[in-house]
């Protein structure tokens, strides 16, 4: 039992060190929030997860966490890669996306795709990262002054 005990930790330390870990935990919450995106945007009736709120405020909602998600596969799940330069990357990256997923709707049986939404999506997008990027820079400065 001991022997199999330890195999299974060697395997999981190994595991963890493969870039497929790296890649699937660094870029994962991105890629499914992507895909959740893609197939609710393939759809003919427009989904209203969020009964009440205005549709460019759940474009806008949507936008802002994959900003964040974005940021976070760039800064390679560490704070202190979440840069300025960062942030905006994955602002224009999330804004793109959305601008893509509209052109995308043109071409979806009862959608259309809506100048409003995109800039929803861009808004949303440079929010998330803004406050992703934010956040780093907050940690860092508590963390700095907690060191001395």
């Amino acid at each position: 039992m001991a022997l199999l005990t330890a195999a299974i930790g060697i395997i999981r330390r190994r595991w963890r060190a493969s870039r497929m870990y790296r890649l699937l935990f660094v870029w994962g919450p991105a890629v499914g929030l992507m895909a959740a995106i893609y197939f609710a945007s393939d759809s003919s009736h427009a989904p209203r997860l969020m009964k009440g709120v205005p549709d460019v405020l759940s474009h806008a909602a949507a936008y802002a966490v994959l900003g964040a998600t974005i940021l976070r596969g760039l800064a390679g799940a560490h704070r202190a890669g979440a840069t300025a330069r960062a942030a905006l990357l994955a602002a224009v990256l999330a804004a793109a996306y959305g601008a893509a997923d509209e052109f995308h709707q043109s071409f979806v049986p009862g959608r259309s795709a809506e100048l409003r939404d995109v800039l929803a999506d861009a808004l949303g997008a440079a929010a998330g990262a803004a406050l992703g990027w934010g956040w780093s820079v907050l940690h860092s400065v508590r963390t700095r002054g907690h060191a001395k």
